[in-house]
């Protein structure tokens, strides 16, 4: 299933992309008088993974027209927090984070000179704030 998925406001392409979410929490582990343990999350952040293969820097080629890879790489650019929505199940509306770029990483595959385009292999993560 392609998910809807907003980055300041931005439609990010669903051209070959692989999306994922996963949690993390931070936990602190502490041994009581009666000798049992209780752990106490202190921290729960969530970690958004964006892959895309081929996709191509102009919008207009995309399989949906949405942005791609120019305006990942500005994102990439900024240094202050995003807000990233993102929908989860399809008509449920999108559910909003503030996160900030964990890593970008890009290749580039192939350049076309028939319709001046460049397509890359990307790689992204953001995390929660």
């Amino acid at each position: 299933m392609d998910r809807l998925l907003v980055i300041d406001g931005d439609e990010i392409t669903s051209h070959n992309r692989d999306f994922s979410i996963s949690e993390t929490q931070t936990s602190v582990d502490q041994v009581l008088l009666t000798g049992s343990k209780r752990r106490f999350v202190k921290d729960s952040k969530k970690t958004f993974s964006l892959n895309f293969k081929y996709l191509p820097d102009k919008d207009s080629i995309t399989v949906d027209s949405r942005s791609g890879r120019n305006t990942l790489l500005a994102l990439a650019d900024k240094r202050s927090s995003s807000t990233l929505e993102v929908e989860t199940e399809p008509g449920a509306g999108l559910v909003s984070y503030e996160v900030y770029l964990e890593n970008y990483s890009e290749k580039a595959v192939r350049r076309d000179f028939n319709s001046q385009c460049i397509y890359y292999d990307i790689q992204m993560s953001f995390v929660e704030a």
